[in-house]
């Protein structure tokens, strides 16, 4: 999951790469409660 994760960021720009990281972290938190 990681691997793939990383390979889509190399394609994309900071802001995007900001964005998906910023939806991971609420999906992540969610998961945890």
């Amino acid at each position: 999951m990681k691997v793939k994760i990383s390979a889509v960021f190399k394609r994309t720009d900071f802001k995007t790469r900001q964005k998906a990281a910023f939806f991971d972290k609420i999906r992540f938190y969610k998961d945890l409660t």
